[in-house]
């Protein structure tokens, strides 16, 4: 977690106790003084790692129109092949500095960061983005991501690896968010799901992938 967030939810964690006047006079303006500074000392640690950001030497085709693809475990990797035998360009944003390390190396389009942070999304262009795919296993703060997705790109199309039941049905009440149960996020079927999506990027009606009985990925 960068060092920025973990102040800022100690002011808030501060702001909700219950304080004296006095207190409260000294904790108010601290909390002021890390919002105000958050984005600044995001944009700092970014400036910093060379792997949240792409190179200056990226093609073009991977920063307009592309697919921004969250997530790199064994879901991901499917996608990551299927598009590429697709010839569809895609960026990987990833947290693990390892993985986006390696990929780098493999001469991939990959930043490394948390993707509900609206820095990491603008690092993988995601205002010029024709598709964002989470497929993250374990994506909790999916509902975030899409809120920081859709602000940065209003109409972009969404297509989301559930981590439960209970959060595909929530999800699917979003417009323009394609859901993939959890039970239906194998290695086979979110690749189809990632090819269908760019295929009907008019759409702007939630839709749920096939349940089929197979191991899941």
């Amino acid at each position: 977690m960068p060092r920025a967030s973990r102040w800022l939810g100690v002011a808030r964690a501060a702001r909700s106790i219950p304080l004296s006047p006095l207190l409260f006079s000294v904790v108010e303006p601290c909390r002021r003084w890390v919002l105000a500074r958050a984005a600044w000392a995001r944009r700092l640690e970014t400036q910093v790692d060379p792997l949240a950001e792409l190179p200056p030497s990226t093609d073009h085709r991977y920063l307009a129109r592309h697919v921004v693809l969250v997530g790199y475990g064994s879901v991901g990797r499917r996608i990551a092949a299927a598009l590429t035998a697709a010839d569809v360009p895609f960026v990987v944003v990833e947290q693990s500095r390892e993985r986006v390390a390696a990929l780098r190396g493999e001469g991939r389009a990959a930043v490394s960061g948390d993707a509900t942070e609206a820095i990491t999304l603008v690092q993988a262009h995601i205002v010029q983005a024709g598709l964002l795919v989470v497929a993250a296993a374990d994506a909790t703060n999916v509902q975030p991501m899409i809120e920081v997705a859709r602000t940065l790109n209003p109409d972009i199309p969404i297509l989301v690896r559930a981590a439960s039941e209970e959060e595909a049905e929530l999800l699917a009440s979003e417009a323009g968010v394609t859901v993939v149960h959890p039970r239906a996020a194998l290695s086979e079927v979110l690749p189809g799901a990632v090819l269908r999506a760019l295929a009907e990027q008019g759409s702007a009606e939630p839709t749920a992938a096939p349940q089929p009985s197979a191991e899941r990925a």
